[in-house]
């Protein structure tokens, strides 16, 4: 069903005529849907966007707010790249929003991400990324890649407009959409429509109409990894690789400092990836991941959740039976501990500050800590600009990136 959000100039000018955004405007019904397609029928043309009767009419209690929305040409492929084109195409360098003259450097952070293996596709200059970029692609630079990258670089009026897309849309894509969620979603995404025809662009408001009516998440098919996996450590959860004894078995500083708590123990070998929840984690010992880096992760520790980057994995036996024992191993995962701050906000319509809750600026500890992989919880996005550390957390956990 098409949208009625604008319409081409009969004089075949190729002018496109965009609606300016009405703060209460009356959306779309089942019921007026069926009285248009009523008229379609009779008239045989479409009466306001309605072709004819639709077949989900029949089926669905209400078919209008019964349809998903479709994320990956709304938002992916749709707002972000727009804004793309905006910020970085050389018909609008005139233009305050431009970044024209900063693409170099925007290029240079962008390009230099190692993110984890399970993002599928490498970050890529924004030129190719506006013109050949995938739904994935975008949908990184939205929820991860460009706050840190934006950030010092773009001016702090659009920078903080831009909070609002980047806000709104990641509440809508949580693993859990409360209606407290949605209503926040609502607020800012109906504030960065608001502003928009102000301080960038008209094109984008078509997008972005229908977004605040719900969860806009879409899922996809578990991507397999083809590893060699060592042994089913519990549900979920392997180890990848060989084990290794500790050469002529003197152990690293870093592993000695972590176990002193942990002794006597009997038998200890090492490993340097993880398979858990469809995720890899690689430690930062595995030298041949060399593109990507999967060693940042979250934690559980003492009731806390915490940022860390995998050392390596450790296999423990801890027992004092004969050599013939039944005993079992314990896995765990040796961290260097980061210290982590939220920096990023974005502010509604009553100047309320929510936290864009998904980022951190994050500084690398000298100290390391040895947990259970059982408390290891994702593996993480970590991008490095101009020598700060940033971590992304997954947004959810049912679809790829």
């Amino acid at each position: 069903m098409p949208r009625r959000n604008f319409f081409l100039n009969s004089q075949r000018t190729a002018h496109t005529h965009i609606y300016r955004y009405v703060e209460d405007f009356q959306l779309r019904t089942s019921q007026d849907s069926l009285r248009h397609a009523a008229i379609a029928l009779q008239t045989n043309e479409p009466y306001m966007g309605v072709k004819g009767p639709c077949a989900f009419s029949s089926i669905m209690p209400d078919f209008i707010t019964g349809s998903a929305i479709d994320r990956m040409h709304n938002i992916d492929g749709g707002v972000v790249k727009e804004l793309l084109s905006l910020w970085f195409q050389s018909q609008y360098s005139a233009e305050r929003f431009s970044l024209v003259q900063v693409k170099d450097a925007i290029n240079e952070r962008l390009i230099s991400i190692k993110p984890p293996r399970f993002v599928h596709k490498m970050p890529r200059s924004v030129d190719e990324l506006i013109s050949h970029g995938k739904a994935s692609e975008f949908k990184a630079w939205l929820f991860y890649y460009s706050l840190p990258i934006l950030s010092g670089i773009m001016d702090p009026v659009f920078f903080s407009h831009y909070c609002l897309l980047v806000l709104g849309i990641t509440l809508l894509n949580t693993n859990t959409v409360t209606n407290e969620n949605i209503d926040v979603a609502s607020n800012l995404l109906f504030k960065f429509v608001l502003t928009t025809s102000h301080l960038q662009s008209l094109t984008m408001q078509k997008y972005l109409e229908e977004l605040p009516e719900g969860p806009i998440r879409t899922f996809c098919s578990t991507r397999k990894y083809g590893v060699k996996i060592c042994e089913k450590l519990s549900s979920s959860c392997y180890s990848v690789g060989t084990y290794k004894n500790f050469r002529n078995n003197i152990l690293p500083d870093i592993v000695q400092q972590t176990i002193n708590n942990f002794l006597p123990i009997k038998t200890i070998q090492y490993y340097l990836r993880l398979l858990k929840n469809s995720k890899l984690y690689i430690s930062q010992q595995y030298t041949r991941a060399l593109q990507t880096q999967s060693s940042t992760v979250l934690y559980k520790h003492e009731g806390n959740y915490n940022f860390g980057s995998v050392y390596c994995f450790l296999k423990i036996l801890k027992c004092q039976c004969d050599d013939r024992c039944q005993c079992t191993e314990t896995h765990y995962a040796v961290i260097q501990e980061f210290s982590s701050e939220r920096i990023f906000n974005a502010l509604d319509n009553d100047n309320t500050a929510y936290d864009i809750f998904h980022l951190y600026k994050c500084s690398k500890r000298d100290s390391f800590i040895l947990i259970p992989v059982a408390s290891l919880i994702t593996v993480c996005i970590e991008m490095i600009i101009s020598d700060d550390t940033y971590v992304g957390i997954p947004i959810n956990s049912r679809e790829n990136e």
